[in-house]
């Protein structure tokens, strides 16, 4: 049997690697000194894939979120059509999905 979490003992941070954190620095600082362009670049790629990712899953977490309301609401189960769209199998609410 596991452990209850009440029981587990304090967490305790590590301290951080002095030589890892001068290395990322000066790493960093070289990069943004010598090559710009490329971290400029590099920068401007995840912000478009965080752009383009918003746009995939805003779909999912909004029937994610409707079916939420739905149940706030007082209707039961909910099930999803093989395209994602919501059917509700008791009272219709379909006029709370648009």
């Amino acid at each position: 049997m596991k452990q209850a979490s009440k029981f587990m003992p304090n967490y305790k941070p590590r301290k951080v690697n002095i030589l890892a954190l001068v290395s990322f620095i000066s790493l960093f600082l070289t990069m943004v000194f010598y090559q710009p362009i490329i971290l400029l670049v590099f920068s401007a790629m995840i912000a478009i894939l965080a752009i383009i990712w918003r746009y995939i899953e805003r779909p999912k977490t909004e029937n994610i979120l409707k079916i939420c309301a739905l149940n706030a609401m007082g209707f039961q189960s909910v099930t999803f059509e093989a395209k994602m769209s919501l059917v509700p199998n008791q009272n219709n609410p379909s006029k709370y999905l648009q």
